[in-house]
């Protein structure tokens, strides 16, 4: 009996486990960086992005837009980390319900918030992260399909907690 199980174990053991994920660092425009998951490609998702991978097959998005400071005060406004998140949340909480969680990444003062809302017809889920450097203010939005979010879940957070500013441009 036991010489019929071992093997069948061992097929069972080699099948049940799953590749570790392993991840790239992505440089944009010698400005700042990313882990980005290996089964993860550039995509086309934002014209206003300076960063866009995705995931068609595991539904995971992701984009990065970046503005000067400079840029936004000269619209008359003094935009500081609060008030440039209320102005990213706008577009995907339009109850201005959710509160944004204060966080550091990569020492940075950040502000993050995770929204649900709909995508086609189908329930979405979205992490907003708003990051304030000295110069810019960085908007990543990550999200994926309701069904996908806890297997991307470790996905979401690797590449928002990778973020690093490395330029001064």
């Amino acid at each position: 009996m036991r010489r019929k199980l071992l093997p069948f174990l061992l097929i069972l053991l080699a099948f049940s486990c799953t590749p570790e994920t392993k991840y790239s660092t992505v440089t944009i425009n010698e400005q700042y960086s990313l882990e980005v998951p290996d089964h993860m490609e550039p995509g086309e998702l934002s014209e206003d992005a300076s960063f866009e991978y995705q995931n068609l097959q595991r539904e995971l998005y992701a984009v990065v837009i970046d503005e000067q400071k400079e840029t936004l005060n000269g619209f008359g406004l003094e935009y500081d980390l609060d008030t440039y998140m209320k102005i990213a949340m706008r577009e995907i909480d339009s109850s201005g319900t959710v509160k944004p969680v204060k966080q550091k990444i990569g020492g940075l003062n950040a502000l993050h918030a995770g929204l649900k809302g709909q995508v086609n017809g189908h329930q979405a889920v979205y992490r907003l992260t708003v990051i304030e450097t000295p110069k810019r203010f960085y908007q990543l939005l990550i999200w994926t399909m309701d069904s996908w979010y806890e297997r991307n879940r470790g996905d979401i957070e690797k590449i928002e907690s990778s973020f690093k500013e490395i330029g001064k441009k």
